[in-house]
């Protein structure tokens, strides 16, 4: 969910790696130095650095706890990775861009009926390349009070594709379609049903078949229930005010909402090892067959992100370079994965508490320090 809260809240490898055989460094690792230091920031609980370089050997790096005298964190563990998981359906609509099934400059229109749109914001002058590049203008679904209330109100009630979309129907756009950029889940989650449409199957299971399993990204799994296997606890301080408890997993395990909400604006589970993965397959171009990389980096400014937007990417110049990147926050979490293509270097972090001020900066300079970090190994 990232960029999406804000300002609301301030802000393939190439090799098919299974979990088990992810590489623990030694300690002289720089890396593993940088992950001990954040290991011992007061307030910051715990998470995990992975990066993959040219040799496509994945190292992960875990730092603090899962809870306050709690076990350490593994490299095994997950967390919900918000909208780094927007990727993903970045993923699956580029085998559709590769087919011809999926046009950038056709209309939304052509893919959903006329109910589905209906009141819809801009509805009729949606395209898909500006649901990519959150350019239509959509209001934020989370922004309409009545979407927490309804949340907290049934936990246990899994989200309908689409029906998000009550929560803006009828309001007016933030700007026209295609004339401005304003970051808002709701684009991902129209994007989302298209690719269910021309799938003819659920995104995730669709997402399943032709991202992850493709590219053995193991540790990734969908937020379709509030089970979710190998989640480590996460801890809630910002989504506090929208009425969610401090400890986003209950005692039996169950998410203390139902996950399934994000959709296709994250809606994805993972672990920085895989993230990490993902980024340097999605990001040097070898996700699916044939070139596409320039209709992925053809990026708008985004000025709330200090960047600029492509398909589900954000450009940012940093430290250590150029940086292809995105960043994620859920109840409970925050991410951040990138590749910097002038060193061929993936690097991603993910943590177990949406308040990321123990930090001390951006998820997303982490990334840029451990690049940094590298040249002196």
């Amino acid at each position: 969910m990232s960029a999406l809260l804000a300002p609301v809240l301030c802000l393939l490898t190439l090799t098919a790696t299974s979990a088990q055989e992810v590489a623990q460094e030694p300690a002289l690792d720089p890396v593993a130095r940088l992950a001990a230091e954040l290991g011992k920031r007061e307030g910051l609980m715990g998470g995990a650095i992975a990066y993959v370089q040219g040799d496509g050997e994945v190292r992960v790096h875990p730092f603090g706890v899962v809870e306050p005298e709690g076990r350490a964190i593994t490299a095994e563990d997950r967390f919900c990775a918000g909208s780094v998981g927007k990727t993903f359906f970045v993923g699956l609509a580029l085998h559709h861009l590769a087919s011809g099934e999926l046009e950038l400059e056709a209309k939304v229109s052509r893919y959903l009926d006329e109910e589905t749109l209906a009141d819809v914001p801009n509805g009729a002058d949606l395209t898909i390349h500006q649901l990519l590049r959150h350019q239509t203008g959509l209001p934020r679904y989370i922004e309409d009070p009545r979407f927490w209330t309804d949340l907290n109100a049934e936990p246990e009630a899994s989200w309908a594709p689409g029906s998000q979309l009550k929560y803006v129907r009828g309001k007016q756009p933030v700007h026209p379609a295609g004339e401005g950029w304003s970051y808002s889940d709701t684009n991902y989650v129209l994007l989302a049903m298209v690719l269910e449409q021309l799938e003819g199957r659920s995104a995730y299971e669709a997402i399943a078949e032709r991202v992850l399993k493709p590219h053995g990204l193991t540790q990734t799994l969908g937020q379709t229930q509030r089970k979710l296997p190998g989640l480590v606890q996460g801890h809630t301080a910002l989504f506090q005010s929208m009425g969610l408890p401090a400890r986003s997993l209950g005692e039996d395990g169950l998410f203390s909402v139902n996950p399934s909400f994000e959709y296709g604006g994250g809606g994805y589970v993972s672990s920085p090892a895989d993230l990490a993965r993902w980024a340097r397959i999605l990001w040097s171009g070898a996700a699916i067959e044939g070139e596409y990389l320039a209709v992925v980096l053809d990026a708008v400014d985004a000025p709330m992100l200090r960047g600029r937007y492509g398909l589900g990417v954000i450009l940012r110049d940093t430290p250590a370079g150029k940086v292809r990147a995105h960043d994620g926050i859920f109840v409970g979490y925050l991410s951040a994965m990138g590749y910097f293509p002038e060193r061929d270097l993936a690097v991603a972090i993910q943590i177990n508490q949406d308040n990321g001020r123990p930090v001390g900066k951006p998820l997303h300079a982490i990334l840029a320090d451990v690049a940094l970090a590298l040249e002196d190994k």
